[in-house]
């Protein structure tokens, strides 16, 4: 391998890193800070929640990702990103910002699946199909709320 690509292989092991984070924390703290929301209605917390260093990632290393790479990057982050604008700046009550979060969490999680499954490609895991505890057992997926039919 040159140096081109190693920085590269290095870049994607880090996007792969900070998207996994993002999302552990999106899912796996959904009833927390969603609580915290609810009981002190603080947006502070937010912050560390949707934290993610892939916009400190100078566009000139993004010019060595795939097309496909770089869609599927555009499409989790600009969902994650939303998702944020609408935490900091809604005025709906606990129930709907909840009923709202879990709505936008499933197309984050099928973004997720998808950007994963490229960056898997890219690093040369080919045959690694995006999984998740809830695709094995569906009653362990914390999405999973009843929601009224709009």
């Amino acid at each position: 391998m040159n140096d081109q690509q190693l920085i590269v292989r290095s870049l994607l092991v880090l996007i792969k890193l900070d998207a996994e984070a993002l999302y552990d924390r999106l899912k796996y703290n959904f009833r927390e800070y969603m609580q915290i929301f609810a009981n002190k209605r603080t947006r502070e917390h937010f912050k560390d929640v949707l934290r993610t260093r892939f916009f400190d990632v100078p566009i000139t290393d993004l010019k060595y990702l795939s097309e496909d790479l770089l869609l599927a990057l555009d499409k989790f982050y600009k969902e994650v990103d939303a998702l944020k604008w609408y935490l900091n700046a809604t005025e709906d009550m606990p129930a709907t910002v909840e009923d709202r979060v879990v709505r936008v969490l499933r197309d984050v999680q099928m973004h997720y699946d998808v950007l994963r499954l490229y960056l898997e490609a890219e690093l040369g895991h080919v045959g690694v199909a995006p999984t998740s505890p809830a695709q094995e057992d569906p009653a362990l997926d914390p999405f999973k709320i009843d929601l009224p039919e709009s």
